[in-house]
């Protein structure tokens, strides 16, 4: 269930996170959404829910495979426990990557200020 003051991700948005998470992967072999984190943080305003269903739609794919868990570093997340996960066809990611890379190069959507949120 979403907070009410958040907003789901824009297909530009999730594009970019989905860039950024296989970056991180094609470039270290594994690593999680913390790691993506550090290259794109999505806008406050946007439910952060929304990298659980990027990862779901690669693990369906068959572009990744979950390796274990950790807590997470990132003090927003209040130390959660997240997947870490692996490439297991590194062509068929470097292929989705490349095809994310003109999205995900585009400036951010406007940000959408909701009420009670700091975007």
């Amino acid at each position: 269930m979403s907070h009410p003051t958040t907003r789901k991700a824009t297909a530009v948005e999730q594009a970019q996170a989905k860039h950024a998470f296989l970056c991180v992967l094609i470039e270290q072999g594994e690593g999680s959404t913390d790691d993506a984190h550090q290259r794109y943080e999505l806008p406050e305003s946007v439910n952060q829910s929304c990298w659980g269903g990027l990862i779901a739609g690669l693990l369906a794919a068959v572009t990744i495979d979950r390796v274990g868990d950790r807590h997470t570093s990132r003090s927003k997340a209040h130390g959660r426990r997240i997947g870490r996960f692996r490439l297991t066809d590194r062509e068929q990611a470097i292929a989705l990557r490349d095809r994310l890379a003109a999205v995900a190069a585009r400036k951010r959507d406007r940000q959408q200020r909701l009420p009670g949120v700091d975007a």
